[in-house]
C-alpha cells in the first residue's frame, strides 16, 4: 500500500439518553438504556434547574412550568409549556412545601411520584419544532464534560447505567463536589452506544488500476467485517479512549493520550488490522443535549475527530458540524 493511502475506521453512536442524577435508579429508563446497549457514559455539568410554579393553561391543554436555571451571574427565570400529551392521565403539580414537581393520577388512585425538572422539559419538547427545541437545549441542556467512562463486562454483560448505579467512587466525588461548592450547577449523565459504522479509504490515485483495486478490495473486506460484528469490547475501548483524549475531562486520569501511551495494545491491534486512522463521532440529538467542545468551548450536539494512529495527532478537530461518512467503495 502506498505511503499516502489511509484506512479510517469509523465509530459513532445510534442513540443517546440524558439523565439527571435521580433518574439513574428508575427501572423503565434503565431498561431502555440496556436495550439500546449504552456502554459509554459522559458525566457532565450543566445549569441547576429549580421549579418555582406550575399553572394550568386556560384551555386545559396542559400546564405552564416556571423554573429558574443556574448561571454564573445567578438564577434566571424560564417558562415552558407542557402539553397534557406529555403525561397522559396524569396531572403535573408543584409541591410548594418540598419544592418538587409531582405527577398525580387523574383518577385519584395510584401513586404520586416525584419527577425532575429535566424530565418534564424533555417530555415537553419532544413534539416541538426544531427551533423551539434548540432554544430550550441551548438554555437548559448545554453541558461541560468532566468525566468519561464505559462498562462492557465479560461478553457484553454490563452497561453504562449498571456502572453508574453500582457505587462509582469518582462519580460520587463529582456529585459531592458539585453539590457542596456550586449553587448554580448540577450533575447529569449522557449514555450512548458506540458501534463500528464505516471504513474509509483515502487512496493515492497515481498507483495504477491494480493498486487501486487492491486497496478497494481490502477496504471492502474490512467493511464486511464490521458489519458482521459492529459492537465488541475493542470497539467500546477504542471509543472511550478516543473520547477521553479528545475532551480531556478534568476527572479522568488515564487515557488522555491513548495513541501514545494509554492503550498501546489497542492501537497495535488496530494498526495490525491495516488501519491508519480512527474516526469517532457522537450525536446527542436524541438526548436533547449539547456539550462544549474541548478546544473553543463551542456547544454542539455533534462532535467528531479523526486520530492518526501513528502520530497520535487529531487531524480534523471537531467544529460541531457533521456529514455522514461515505462507505461506498
Amino acid at each position: 500500500m502506498a505511503d499516502s493511502d489511509a484506512f479510517i475506521l469509523g465509530i459513532e453512536n445510534n442513540s443517546s439518553l440524558t439523565w439527571s442524577a435521580p433518574e439513574r435508579y428508575e427501572q423503565d429508563l434503565e431498561k431502555l438504556a440496556n436495550a439500546a446497549q449504552h456502554h459509554l457514559y459522559l458525566v457532565v455539568i450543566g445549569p441547576k434547574l429549580t421549579p418555582t410554579a406550575v399553572n394550568a393553561m386556560p384551555d386545559s391543554s396542559g400546564w405552564t412550568l416556571d423554573i429558574t436555571y443556574g448561571t454564573p451571574e445567578g438564577p434566571k427565570p424560564y417558562s415552558i409549556e407542557v402539553p397534557k400529551t406529555a403525561f397522559p392521565r396524569l396531572t403535573l403539580s408543584f409541591d410548594d412545601a418540598e419544592r418538587v414537581l409531582t405527577l398525580v393520577p387523574e383518577s385519584g388512585n395510584g401513586e404520586v411520584r416525584k419527577i425532575t425538572v429535566a424530565q418534564v422539559v424533555r417530555e415537553a419538547i419532544k413534539g416541538e419544532r426544531s427551533d423551539g427545541v434548540d432554544a430550550t437545549v441551548d438554555e437548559l441542556f448545554t453541558f461541560k464534560v468532566v468525566y468519561i467512562g464505559q462498562s462492557y463486562g465479560r461478553k457484553n454483560s454490563s452497561t453504562a447505567i449498571k456502572r453508574l448505579t453500582g457505587g462509582h467512587e469518582t462519580v460520587e466525588k463529582i456529585l459531592s463536589d458539585t453539590q457542596d461548592y456550586s449553587q448554580s450547577s448540577a450533575v447529569a449523565f449522557i449514555t450512548i452506544d458506540q458501534r463500528l459504522t464505516s471504513v474509509g479509504a483515502n487512496i493515492k490515485m497515481n498507483q495504477g488500476d491494480e493498486g487501486v483495486d487492491a486497496v478497494l478490495k481490502l477496504a471492502t473486506e474490512r467493511f464486511a467485517g464490521i458489519v458482521n460484528e459492529p459492537l465488541s469490547k475493542r470497539t467500546v475501548d477504542a471509543a472511550e479512549a478516543a473520547l477521553i483524549t479528545a475532551f480531556q475531562p478534568q476527572w479522568n486520569i488515564d487515557l488522555k493520550d491513548f495513541t501514545q501511551k494509554g492503550r498501546p495494545t489497542l492501537m497495535t491491534e488496530l494498526k495490525e488490522d491495516g488501519y491508519t486512522h480512527l474516526h469517532i463521532h457522537i450525536n446527542l440529538n436524541a438526548a436533547h443535549a449539547k456539550v462544549r467542545g474541548p478546544l473553543k468551548g463551542v456547544p454542539s450536539s455533534h462532535h467528531s475527530w479523526t486520530f492518526n494512529l501513528d502520530t497520535g495527532a487529531i487531524e480534523n478537530p471537531s467544529n460541531g458540524s457533521w456529514l455522514p461518512r461515505n462507505t461506498d467503495f
